[in-house]
């Protein structure tokens, strides 16, 4: 098959998969990951086409690669059946136990030394997770050795932005409309926040923190001395401008009504990154007083307008503090028995069970409801709860090789539209990451799935200053 065109089906199944996972409840539903999971397997078998078929040349630049090879190394390590006394070296809860605490879901007091068992305490759950993880790793992978050319990255970026303006707009309206709908679905969750087509709020601000720091790159953009945009009359120009702070005003005054605090700490912390990124590194010089005018006034409209529901959300953190800091303290005593490699990838759930000391309830259509945990709100936490504290060091050590490099190269950039690109994307990534210590929204398959994208594309800037464009036939 022709090169372009292959590249032309890998562009549309992206696409499809932003504006879908969103659309689809935010795809946490089974039917709508098998469909996430089965186009990417598509794509993953396409890329693969061309690599054994000699088209591109692989070579992420990735150097985190060993310590993630490691970490699925121990991924396969939980599942792997092993007899009772190697299994006892890494863990302190299978042996029954009369008073250290609760013991494990799979504890058997009849076990034997001939037992076999794998560490992971439920093997189905870490397998699918460990598929997901594939899954979204090899995305990335795709986009990265795929997305190259700057038509491409425009194309994506703007559906990105897009995706959030529609998903705010339509948010907002069942808000404000009082309906509150998901379509057809009628809410009974977070009936008093802005929630677009997702169920929960805080995966929904999830959303909105990876995209706002794009929509702020657009902007800077516009008014960037020298740009394309310079030669369109002044008028035109004014309305691109004008459509770009409104819909940046949308998506801050979406996320602020979803009442999301972390979603709103995650956003404030990307936002004060990428302005410090962008006045550190200014060239050429942008119009600075029409821009920053543009974000004081846009930002003082927005807490004018919202500040009483800013202040309102976050005056509920004393009264919700509490859970979250019980559910932490279990799910340390859950490290304490299990420290070295954890109870498996994706078993958080069946792990928390024995050992939450709580009752827990969850309001559902205004009324509280018996519920139970399957994630930690911390997903740093929850790694070392599933993966222990090697598996943690290990995905550390990945991030932090990443991060580095992409610091180095995005500061050595020589394009300046490209840095400020770059340093947009990298922005979008530390939102999640901030916002990861308080939720889990890297669990949430659009949001891990926008993540991947965000990351690869900020993988292919950070290579090179000027993405190769296809050759002159």
């Amino acid at each position: 098959m022709p090169r372009d065109l292959l590249d032309r089906l890998l562009l549309a199944s992206a696409i499809f998969l932003l504006v879908f996972s969103p659309l689809a409840y935010g795809g946490v539903e089974p039917w709508a990951l098998k469909i996430v999971l089965s186009v990417v397997g598509f794509m993953v078998a396409i890329w693969l086409f061309r690599v054994l078929g000699g088209l591109h040349e692989l070579g992420v630049g990735f150097r985190s690669a060993l310590p993630f090879v490691l970490f699925l190394l121990l991924v396969l390590i939980q599942l792997t059946p092993l007899p009772a006394h190697w299994r006892s070296l890494v863990e302190f809860s299978r042996p029954a136990q009369a008073s250290s605490g609760p013991t494990s879901p799979q504890t058997n007091p009849a076990a034997t030394e001939q037992d076999w068992d794998s560490i992971s305490l439920n093997s189905e759950l870490t397998s699918a997770s460990l598929i997901g993880l594939l899954a979204f790793v090899g995305f990335c992978l795709v986009v990265v050795q795929t997305f190259r050319r700057s038509f491409q990255i425009r194309s994506l970026l703007i559906v990105i932005v897009l995706l959030g303006l529609g998903e705010a707009t339509y948010g907002l309206y069942e808000y404000w409309s009082g309906r509150q709908q998901i379509f057809w679905y009628h809410k009974v969750f977070y009936t008093e926040d802005v929630t677009g087509t997702y169920i929960n709020h805080n995966h929904f601000a999830g959303l909105l923190e990876l995209i706002i720091p794009l929509a702020v790159a657009f902007l800077v953009l516009e008014y960037q001395s020298g740009s394309r945009l310079r030669q369109e009359t002044r008028a035109f120009r004014g309305w691109r401008l004008a459509g770009l702070v409104g819909s940046l005003g949308i998506l801050c005054t979406a996320l602020v009504l979803s009442g999301s605090r972390g979603g709103m700490a995650a956003s404030l912390a990307s936002l004060v990154f990428l302005t410090a990124m962008l006045v550190r590194g200014q060239s050429p010089p942008l119009r600075l007083r029409r821009f920053w005018a543009s974000v004081v006034i846009l930002t003082v409209a927005v807490g004018i307008l919202l500040g009483e529901a800013i202040l309102e959300r976050f005056s509920y953190t004393i009264r919700d503090a509490p859970q979250r800091l019980s559910l932490w303290k279990d799910s340390l005593k859950i490290v304490r028995d299990y420290p070295l490699l954890g109870t498996g990838l994706g078993t958080y759930r069946e792990a928390i069970v024995p050992y939450r000391t709580a009752r827990d309830y969850m309001p559902v259509a205004g009324l509280l409801q018996p519920g139970r945990w399957e994630y930690a709100h911390n997903d740093y936490l929850q790694l070392v709860v599933e993966c222990g504290l090697l598996g943690a060091l290990l995905l550390f050590w990945a991030a932090v090789s990443l991060l580095k490099w992409l610091w180095r190269r995005i500061s050595g950039l020589a394009r300046w539209e490209d840095r400020v690109l770059a340093w947009s994307l990298l922005s979008s990534l530390l939102a999640m990451l901030v916002h990861s210590v308080v939720d889990f929204n890297l669990h949430i398959p659009a949001n891990a799935l926008l993540f991947s994208l965000i990351l690869g594309l900020c993988i292919v800037l950070a290579q090179a200053s000027h993405p190769p464009e296809p050759a002159v036939q």
